[in-house]
Parts: structure tokens; C-alpha cells; sequence
């Protein structure tokens, strides 16, 4: 529930506008993506798939792998993101002989992101910031996924 301001109390923001709209990330923000819940997804896909690996240690590969190769910002045009799950599912299965597989690496990573579960607190404290102000929600999602997020959580 939303702390309110004591009777006769008010905010002096000086030439400040008041906020008419507020734009919220959808992942980490509104539902939990964090990396907890990445990492069990792939501990989840490790099992599925038999790989000798210790809890975790998928996604802290998938993880080292992603940050230390070159950014792809300079590259014009658009790649969803199950192109480059596609990609990196080839790189990151191969010292397993399991390249075959990215596939089902990228479906499975896109039905992580399709099912992350929607904070607890976060509907009470979205109606009640609706109440002052419009508000949008932001995602660099496919929009796929993103919608199967927004029915999986009722949004």
C-alpha cells in the first residue's frame, strides 16, 4: 500500500511540474527475471539435456560468454532476440558436442522470459501510481514472448 502524506503536509517542488506519466522497465521491474531465476531456468535445461554440470554453472557461462564478446551495436538492422539465443545457444552447447540443440536453448531461454512471474506487491503499486499518473511499460523484448509474459501474469 502506498505511504500517503499526513493531513496538511505537501510537497513544495518548487517550479517543478507535477509528473504526468511514468514509463516502467517490464524484466527485473513489474516481474522477476533476475539472474536467480535465469540460472535455475538453465540448471533446468542442463537437466533436460544431460549436461555434466554443476547448479549454476550453465548461466554463469552463458553469462561470461555474452559480456565478453563485442557489442553488435554498430551492426545496422533489427535481431530479435531468439536469433541471437539461437546463436549463442551453438557457441555455448558445442564443447558438449550438443550444437544441435540451439533450438531448444532458444526456446527454452524465450519461454523463461515468457513465464517470469510478476512481483507480488507490483499490482497494488501500479494501480495506485495510476491513480496520479499514466503510466507505460517499457521492454527490449520480442514482442512474442513479451505478450505471453503480459497473459501469463493477467496484464
Amino acid at each position: 500500500m502506498a505511504r500517503r502524506l499526513p493531513v496538511g503536509a505537501g510537497c513544495h517542488a518548487g517550479d517543478v511540474r507535477p509528473v504526468r506519466a511514468v514509463l516502467l522497465d517490464f524484466y527485473c521491474t513489474l516481474v522477476d527475471l533476475s539472474d536467480p531465476v535465469r540460472s535455475r531456468g538453465f540448471d533446468d535445461f542442463a537437466r533436460r539435456f544431460g549436461l555434466p554440470l554443476a547448479p549454476g554453472e550453465l548461466y554463469r557461462r552463458y553469462a561470461q560468454m555474452i559480456t565478453s564478446e563485442p557489442a553488435q551495436d554498430a551492426v545496422p538492422g533489427f535481431e530479435p532476440y531468439r536469433a541471437s539465443w539461437l546463436a549463442a545457444g551453438r557457441r555455448l552447447l558445442a564443447p558438449f558436442g550438443r550444437q544441435s540443440a540451439a533450438g531448444q536453448f532458444a526456446d527454452a531461454y524465450a519461454d523463461l522470459h515468457a513465464t517470469a512471474v510478476i512481483f507480488p506487491e507490483v499490482p497494488d503499486a501500479v494501480q495506485e501510481l495510476a491513480r496520479h499518473a499514466r503510466i507505460g511499460v517499457v521492454a527490449n523484448a520480442d514482442h512474442d514472448y513479451l505478450m505471453r509474459c503480459l497473459d501469463h501474469n493477467g496484464l
